[in-house]
């Protein structure tokens, strides 16, 4: 009886470990990417302004979505050297992402820069860095390029992926990461997508006019994506998201899909979760500075940075006739590094007192609520204002109100603009083997004037 039980006591360890080791390695490779991921966080939390830690989940960026540093400026995040095209590659093709920042200051810095892969929730994935790039781990940016201006000097940063370092393995969300090679903190972090091109999609948006309720007409995208052959149970394994206007952190899950074709799969967004379709956006434009600008009040060019009083931006009432707005969500600061900063006066005129704290918000702020970007009231021109340091360029902006931790984004927009609309529609697939979003399709639509 001993000996027999000896006999069968390895052939029960070897079939063991030859069935369950796979799946239990997998287990704790992904435990331990959650504990790096917490350790970045922990890194990134150092580098964060009491503001930054404070301010609550927003619809406007992801959760891993920041700029720490205040000397960080006119960031862009692009494809293609397209500065308006959104950031979202094809994998295996020629496709490049370019980023682009400037640094304020004299001192020459150096930078790290690193990629993080995340599921379709913005979760950290269970890849280990080697599975999502070959080649280098960190990337160094060179000191820069510095400015002509001196009122403030800064230095011009900027790199393209992937490249002869490094090169990106498998599709989905990902992060790109920027540290200060110094002090190894985190200065920024932004999103961008690449994506498998398997199958095809085609997407069109309904228009409905202003529900009774808010008066604001909506935008339902609705899609259909046909299936590649090596989906197996796709009601099972496909997800869809759907994001207005780059705001990632917006995307929305349609409810509403039918799987009844064997090829395809139709999905949208219901009515009672749809888009705003008159979402609406301020805009600026200015390069070379003078009062022959018609948005220019006053300029101050003896000042350092040089002071810009705009005309009153009106709540709820268009800035600009033809509703057009800037389609990138970094704004198109200039490149050249002739280019200078202002210091841009905003004045808001409104009826009444605004119920909550009013906030400017815009491609120059990130899109991420500041204090030092919050309005004070003026009682010598009865008017709401604050400033902001900014490159010449195009951008687009909004007055915001902070009601308890939640924003308020539309209460400041005119009613019945007819202003453009983006719409990204990004079509997932989960991974049974290596436990990640993979990334198979994207289409962009756009709808209104």
């Amino acid at each position: 009886m001993y000996l027999k039980d000896t006999t069968i006591f390895p052939d029960f360890i070897f079939n063991f470990s030859r069935r369950y080791l796979p799946v239990l390695a997998a287990i704790f490779l992904f435990f331990l990417m959650q504990s790096c991921s917490s350790i970045q966080t922990g890194d990134r939390e150092r580098g964060l302004s009491a503001d930054q830690k404070n301010t609550p989940v927003n619809l406007f960026n992801v959760s891993a979505q920041l700029i720490t540093v205040d000397e960080i400026k006119s960031v862009q995040l692009y494809s293609n050297n397209n500065p308006e095209s959104p950031p979202i590659l094809e994998l295996n093709s020629n496709d490049k992402l370019q980023l682009h920042f400037d640094h304020l200051g004299f001192s020459s810095k150096q930078f790290i820069v690193t990629f993080s892969h995340h599921n379709k929730d913005w979760s950290v994935s269970s890849l280990a860095p080697g599975n999502i790039t070959d080649g280098l781990r960190r990337i160094y940016l060179d000191t820069g390029k510095v400015s002509s201006s001196s009122r403030p000097l800064y230095r011009s940063y900027s790199a393209t992926f992937p490249n002869e370092q490094i090169s990106f393995l498998k599709s989905g969300n990902y992060m790109i990461r920027v540290e200060d090679a110094d002090t190894g903190f985190l200065v920024m972090a932004l999103p961008f997508f690449i994506f498998e091109n398997e199958g095809s999609i085609e997407s069109s948006v309904d228009f409905i006019q202003s529900p009774r309720q808010n008066l604001r007409s909506v935008h339902r995208p609705v899609s259909r994506y046909n299936i590649p052959d090596f989906v197996e149970q796709p009601m099972f394994n496909l997800s869809f998201r759907i994001a207005q206007n780059r705001f990632w952190a917006r995307a929305k899950t349609p409810e509403e899909t039918d799987f009844s074709s064997p090829e395809s799969v139709t999905f949208e967004i219901e009515q009672d979760n749809a888009f705003t379709a008159d979402y609406f956006f301020y805009s600026l434009s200015f390069q070379n500075i003078s009062l022959d600008n018609p948005r220019v009040i006053d300029f101050f060019p003896e000042e350092v940075p040089p002071r810009v009083l705009l005309r009153d931006d009106a709540a709820n009432m268009a800035n600009f006739p033809n509703g057009q707005i800037p389609s990138s969500a970094f704004g198109l600061p200039e490149n050249d590094i002739d280019s200078e900063y202002m210091n841009i006066v905003f004045s808001l005129e409104t009826e009444n007192e605004p119920e909550a704290p009013l906030y400017l918000v815009g491609d120059f702020t990130g899109w991420a609520i500041k204090s030092e970007n919050r309005l004070a009231y003026d009682a010598e021109t009865d008017r709401w204002k604050t400033s902001a340091l900014i490159k010449e360029g195009d951008y687009k902006y909004k007055y915001v109100l902070m009601d308890n931790d939640k924003i308020d984004d539309l209460f400041y927009d005119p009613l019945f603009e007819r202003t453009k609309q983006e719409y990204q529609v990004f079509v997932y697939l989960q991974d049974k083997n290596e436990f990640y979003d993979r990334l198979l399709q994207v289409n962009t639509v756009t709808a209104g004037s």
